[in-house]
């Protein structure tokens, strides 16, 4: 059932903010938007608004289909964009794929969707781009793969926690929690992570521990370097 998520201007903005130190935005950067507009991915991870702080292109695309986006990204000499998995592997696939000049294309983001490694590695050799990973949700918490990680990480992981004070608990079917590398669900709190979905009391005490961390109905771990490493869904 639909759920009504209230956040408020400052803690997204806040997350907007972390996001582009993050992905690295510049006045001079130029982002393809790709995915829905009204989609949180699409918005502040670091998304438009992100774009839009430091100053900026965006250029809104009104399909997703290959041959559109490949001669965007070729007229407006894009930097950034953010897929899904499955357009990614559209991308990948498309015959067009050779056809136009996309070498100004430096960083593809990939989100909203488990990515398999084997798809990763695709997106970096066929495109030759930095690939960044993207794990988080309209509720709040966001993690991304660093711009200078290694490729093994940004393949395998979905990369740390945006916030210094975003707190993520890996705890067992009892709520205990679990050491590096188990596996369990990911529960999180933080300064842009909501308490509580508006005026649904018994949702949320499913939702929420009695210590406040929201659960994202997602399994994983944590790796040695706290990379979060998303596994499923409960």
């Amino acid at each position: 059932l639909p759920k009504l998520i209230a956040r408020t201007h400052a803690d997204y903005l806040y997350s907007v903010k972390l996001s582009v130190e993050v992905t690295q935005l510049t006045a001079k950067s130029k982002q393809l938007v790709v995915l829905p507009v009204m989609h949180n991915f699409t918005m502040s991870s670091p998304g438009f608004l992100g774009v839009f702080y430091t100053g900026g292109t965006v250029i809104l695309s009104q399909y997703s289909n290959p041959r559109v986006c490949f001669e965007l990204i070729q007229k407006y000499r894009i930097h950034q964009v953010s897929l899904v998995p499955a357009i990614a592997t559209l991308w990948l696939n498309s015959e067009s794929l050779h056809d136009f000049d996309l070498s100004s294309l430096q960083v593809i983001q990939v989100g909203g969707a488990k990515l398999l490694p084997t798809l990763a590695q695709q997106i970096i050799e066929k495109l030759s781009v930095k690939l960044q990973q993207v794990y988080g949700m309209a509720e709040g918490l966001v993690n991304f793969t660093h711009l200078n990680d290694s490729d093994e990480t940004s393949i395998n992981t979905q990369g740390k926690k945006l916030s210094e004070f975003d707190e993520i608990r890996i705890a067992d079917s009892e709520g205990n929690s679990l050491n590096l590398n188990e596996i369990g669900q990911i529960l999180t709190r933080g300064p842009y992570t909501i308490n509580g979905y508006y005026n649904l009391a018994e949702i949320n005490s499913r939702s929420f521990t009695e210590d406040g961390f929201y659960k994202t109905g997602d399994i994983g771990y944590l790796d040695n370097d706290r990379n979060i490493v998303v596994t499923g869904r409960e």
